[in-house]
This record gives structure tokens, C-alpha cells and sequence, in this order.
């Protein structure tokens, strides 16, 4: 009999082991006794590192259980000090417009990550409720991976924001919502959305004041396309925008590409809805 986790069968006897040494570990070897909580806790601990591992090597399923823990733990410790030097990274030209929910986030509560995290005994805790939303959600995801994924997001939204004017994007998020400092939003989505407004209008990109006239403009092309159209073009744009008019360096435009095409189908859902209800101006400011 094996114990199964999501995908994969693991042997009871041999991660019934494992768990004891961790538990060994965890108390100093002066008991070998600790609460259900805390045992569910390391169980859950050495199936994270055992699953770090299977990840990278395509579940190899010759390897011991005991080879595949050991050498999950070394890749969540290499993947914890990778996470800290994209943090490091972020920080060196980092900017929140204001935002109390970015700031919180990222300046005030991922240091403490870092501090707090437990790559032994608790891999599979992140520790953090994240508050600032990016724009992939990773749900199925735990403990370093989450945390690692959710800063490659953010390195990608602040790469792209460096390409505007502080104050313009701190102009058009008050246009957006006079209260934009206390909600909780993406900031980037807004700009992106705005850049995509002008480009219809064929407007300079960098300009997102829309008159009565405009929003009549951004009316017709939602009436003009459907929904699948709509999509194709918006996408068609931002890679136009990305590539041509602020020059994502080459190295990150796929993927910094990829992760603004996430917000297309919520934004091309949400222009719709404005157009049809006659409230462009809450996308689209005046």
C-alpha cells in the first residue's frame, strides 16, 4: 500500500521514514513524539521537497524516495536564494505609485518571507497573503514556488511601468479612481488597457485623456469585432507596443509578452460590458 498525493503513489514505508528522521530534526532527537498537527505539517514537508524534485526530473521514478527528498530540499534552497536576488533586483529601481496594497506587499511583507521561511520543516508555507494582485494566479502552487513565481511577475509589471513617467502613471491611476491608493489593483493591467485605448484611437500611447468623441471611436470597435476579433487585435497591438514603441529588451519580451496577453481576455470582457452599458469612461478616463 502507498500513500497517494495528488499524481503520484508514494511508498508509506519509505516516506514513514523520512518523515521520522525530519521529525528526529525537528526535535533534537530528544523525542520522537510530536502533535498530529506538526507530524501533518513534516509530512507535507518532505513531500514538497520530493515533488521540487520530481518537477525538474520528470518524475524519475527509479530514485529513491530518500534520494528525490534530498535533492528536492537542495533545489528548494537554491530556488529560496534565487527568489532573494530577483528581490534584490526588483528593489534596486523599485516604485508603488502610491499604492498602499503594492507597497505593503512587496516592500513591507516580503522581507519578512525571507526571514520567516522554513525550507526544512515547512517548505509548502509561504507565509504571505500576497494582497497585491498579479496578473497570473498560481493556486496550485506552495510554499518558495509561489513566492518565486509571484516576484518574476512583478519584475515584469515594474520593467514595463520604468517605461512611463512616474507621475503619468500615477495621473492616470487617479483619472482611474480617485481612491486608487487604498484599492486593492493591478496597476499595470490599467496602463495597459490605456495604451491599447490610444492605439485603437491610433492617439500617441502615452496619451490617456479620452474625450466623448474617443469613447464614441472605442464604442464602434467593440461593435465592429467580436469577441475573438477583439482579442486577436488587442493582442496584435500589444505586441506591437511591446516590441516597437518602449523595446522590451529581447531576452524578456516572450515572456513579459505572455504575462500582459493574461489580462486580454478580462479586459476585452470588461470593454464590452463598458461599451454596451455607455460607461467607457470607467476603463478609459476622461
Amino acid at each position: 500500500m502507498g500513500i497517494l498525493h495528488e499524481h503520484r503513489e508514494y511508498d508509506t514505508a519509505q516516506l514513514l521514514i523520512l518523515v521520522s528522521k525530519l521529525t528526529e530534526a525537528y526535535t533534537s532527537k530528544e523525542s520522537t513524539s510530536v502533535t498530529y498537527e506538526k507530524a501533518s505539517q513534516l509530512m507535507k514537508a518532505v513531500i514538497y521537497c520530493i515533488e521540487e524534485q520530481d518537477i525538474a526530473d520528470s518524475l524519475i521514478k527509479n530514485e529513491s524516495l530518500q534520494k528525490s527528498y534530498e535533492l528536492g530540499y537542495q533545489m528548494v534552497l537554491q530556488k529560496v536564494q534565487k527568489a532573494k536576488e530577483l528581490y534584490e533586483w526588483i528593489l534596486e529601481d523599485f516604485t508603488w505609485y502610491g499604492n498602499m496594497a503594492c507597497k505593503e506587499t512587496i516592500l513591507d511583507g516580503m522581507p519578512s518571507f525571507f526571514i520567516h521561511y522554513d525550507p526544512k520543516f515547512n517548505p509548502q508555507d509561504h507565509l504571505l497573503t500576497l494582497d497585491y494582485p498579479v496578473l497570473i494566479k498560481n493556486n496550485s502552487h506552495e510554499g518558495i514556488d509561489v513566492i518565486y513565481e509571484y516576484l518574476l511577475c512583478v519584475r515584469y509589471e515594474q520593467m514595463f511601468l520604468h517605461f512611463f513617467p512616474e507621475q503619468t502613471v500615477e495621473d492616470l491611476l487617479y483619472r482611474y479612481h480617485h481612491d486608487y491608493k487604498e484599492l486593492i489593483i493591478n496597476i499595470p493591467s490599467i496602463v495597459v488597457r490605456n495604451v491599447l485605448g490610444s492605439m485603437i484611437l491610433k492617439k500617441d500611447q502615452f496619451d490617456f485623456r479620452y474625450t466623448r468623441e474617443d469613447h464614441t471611436r472605442l464604442m464602434y470597435f467593440i461593435e465592429m469585432n467580436t469577441q475573438v476579433e477583439a482579442e486577436t487585435k488587442l493582442t496584435s497591438l500589444l505586441h506591437v507596443f511591446l516590441k516597437d514603441f518602449i523595446k522590451i529588451p529581447l531576452e524578456f519580451l516572450p515572456d513579459i509578452q505572455r504575462y500582459f496577453i493574461k489580462d486580454l481576455p478580462d479586459f476585452q470582457v470588461l470593454f464590452r460590458t463598458a461599451a454596451e452599458s455607455g460607461h467607457l469612461d470607467a476603463i478609459f478616463p476622461n
